[in-house]
């Protein structure tokens, strides 16, 4: 039986379950605060900053969860997700990407016409849905790139977090074919100053902890001093020298270090030697509590001739701010 339970948009009234109301309801009515006291389940926003794991000042207003551009029927399935994945220890700036992207899902569901969940729920129907959360083929190949399949990628888990708990939609397709970028094109891309996957990879080489669940965050990292800032050679355990990274929180190595296998000693001081290059000239301008660490971060990006899509960013970016 559904129950209705609010007027979100004129002459439109959105149904629950009543069985769904057990577990949304504190996400429509009430005034019920989450465990750390930060926000009320049922706002239009959360500042989410006290689940951000050594988060940086900088970044706070990047873990603020806004659920106000969602109009449909999914919104407290949405706060829901987002509110279990926090308690998870999921980190806030990842759902904000997510919650953007399940917005542009939540358009095309209000334009269907739904009113529930159990009206996009038939598979049919939801592969309807699904196919319009693809974007047209966008190489000369006929194929999709990952930024065209993106918002279908960004909320799979959502859908299927709901099919687990609430036995809807009926069946969660696959993301649909895609083309993974060729590293000769990330080369070619000029829209970040350090190349995503060289990123990508320091993070994925360091920020694990040692049973290889849960990633550190490597913004906490600090420059140290000399040309390879924080790499230096300590014993490892069989007595030989070897590569290690003074990382922070430390990871339980000598001096708060982390071991840096033979194999990815290039990788990493690549990655190194690149982020000092870019960060050093223009240091003084961080943040006094920040000009320590070997990452820089910028609160807004405005650089000259070029267009980046991320304030994640080191060094440069702090002369386009000063002389921009």
């Amino acid at each position: 039986m559904h129950s209705p339970i609010r007027e979100a948009v004129p002459d439109r009234r959105w149904v629950y379950p009543e069985e769904h109301l057990a577990t949304i309801g504190p996400f429509i009515w009430g005034d019920q605060y989450d465990p750390r006291g930060a926000f009320t389940l049922n706002s239009d926003t959360w500042d989410a900053w006290p689940y951000a794991t050594n988060a940086r000042e900088a970044l706070r207003h990047q873990t603020r969860l806004r659920f106000n551009g969602l109009g449909s029927f999914l919104r407290p399935y949405a706060q829901w997700f987002c509110y279990e994945r926090l308690q998870a220890g999921a980190s806030p700036r990842t759902l904000c990407r997510s919650l953007s992207m399940l917005v542009k899902a939540d358009a095309i569901v209000l334009a269907m016409g739904a009113e529930a969940l159990a009206d996009i729920a038939p598979e049919h129907v939801f592969q309807e849905l699904w196919d319009r959360l693809a974007l047209p083929p966008d190489l000369p190949t006929g194929e999709r790139t990952t930024k065209a399949v993106r918002v279908q990628t960004d909320t799979r888990p959502f859908w299927l977090r709901m099919q687990a708990h609430f036995g809807e939609p009926a069946c969660v397709p696959r993301t649909v074919r895609h083309q993974l970028l060729h590293p000769i094109a990330f080369g070619r891309d000029r829209s970040n100053l350090i190349p995503t996957p060289v990123k990508r990879q320091l993070v994925n080489v360091l920020a694990l902890h040692r049973d290889g669940i849960a990633r550190l965050t490597i913004l906490a990292s600090p420059r140290c001093t000399g040309p390879l800032g924080p790499l230096k050679r300590l014993p490892a355990a069989d007595g030989t020298e070897a590569l290690w990274f003074q990382f922070a929180p430390n990871k339980d190595g000598p001096e708060g270090t982390v071991y840096i296998s033979p194999d990815w000693e290039g990788l990493v001081t690549y990655c190194v030697e690149e982020l000092i290059a870019y960060g050093d000239p223009v240091r003084s301008l961080a943040r006094p509590s920040e000009e320590h660490l070997l990452i820089l971060i910028a609160r807004k990006v405005r650089t000259a001739g070029g267009k980046y899509p991320t304030s994640l960013v080191a060094g440069l970016t702090y002369i386009a701010c000063a002389h921009g």
